[in-house]
């Protein structure tokens, strides 16, 4: 994502490697000399580990505020094995989402 398309802030809308294909269509990732220097490699490094730690503290966030949620689901799943749709609605109602779009179970279908 970094290096591909250049989305972060500190790199701004740089592609560093152009387009390489079909994604997943049975292609072996080929090595190829890349076209930036060392401090560049470095900075998309940094870039990239910025990008993961802030999902992962977005996702403990979201596990950590809805623990009583996911306990309730994991009880439920001990003791019954499979949930439905219906049963997801149910236990995930009082959910406590991060960011501005808050889809719901109901609105997958």
């Amino acid at each position: 994502m970094v290096v591909r398309f250049g989305m972060t802030t500190e790199r701004g809308q740089v592609a560093y490697e152009p387009e390489t294909g079909r994604f997943l269509v049975g292609q072996t990732p080929m090595w190829r000399p890349r076209s930036y220097g060392d401090g560049t490699a470095e900075a998309i490094d940094h870039a990239v580990k910025d990008l993961i730690d802030e999902a992962f503290r977005k996702a403990r966030g979201i596990l950590e505020r809805n623990r009583s949620i996911l306990n309730a689901t994991a009880r439920e799943l001990l003791a019954r094995e499979t949930l439905g749709l219906e049963d997801l609605v149910k236990l995930t109602a009082g959910l406590e989402r991060d960011g501005a779009m808050k889809p719901t179970l109901a609105t997958v279908q």
